[in-house]
């Protein structure tokens, strides 16, 4: 009875198993190249002009195939990048580039900056813009202790 029910299931499992590695293939993208396309306001028909490549090459990249090294340099001309960067979100590397080279000293005063900026305690209501804190708080609108 265990082979059976074994073998009536084998096409059941298979067939999640194909579901799976299609998941899996798809979350392995290694470049963000339609993110820096995006970043960068461009459309794929941009890449096609400028790079002289097909709208199929940019369709494969845009589903995550890795373009050819001379397309990588490409690419990062365009964005104006570095070519590593592509393999990055755009999003990340602008405070990978604030921390970058900076002395011990001038990263203990960013941090300051920031912890002042954005306190761990911080008002359970936000501030609306161009209005302070204290706005509208007066004597006669606060409970009397009495």
């Amino acid at each position: 009875m265990g082979l059976t029910t074994s073998a009536a299931m084998f096409p059941m499992v298979h067939a999640m198993a194909k579901v799976v590695t299609a998941q899996a293939k798809e979350a392995k993208r290694i470049h963000y190249i339609q993110e820096w396309m995006e970043h960068r306001g461009m459309r794929p028909a941009d890449l096609v002009r400028e790079l002289g490549v097909n709208k199929g090459t940019v369709s494969k990249w845009c589903k995550g195939d890795l373009p050819t090294e001379d397309n990588v340099r490409a690419l990062a001309g365009l964005f104006e990048i570095e070519p590593v960067e592509l393999f990055r979100h755009p999003l990340d590397d602008w405070m990978s580039r604030m921390f970058m080279n900076r002395s011990t000293e001038q990263l203990k005063t960013m941090v300051n900056i920031l912890k002042a900026a954005f306190p761990e305690e911080a008002p359970s209501q936000p501030i609306q813009r161009g209005s302070s804190p204290a706005k509208g708080k007066s004597k006669r609108s606060q409970p009397s202790s009495a």
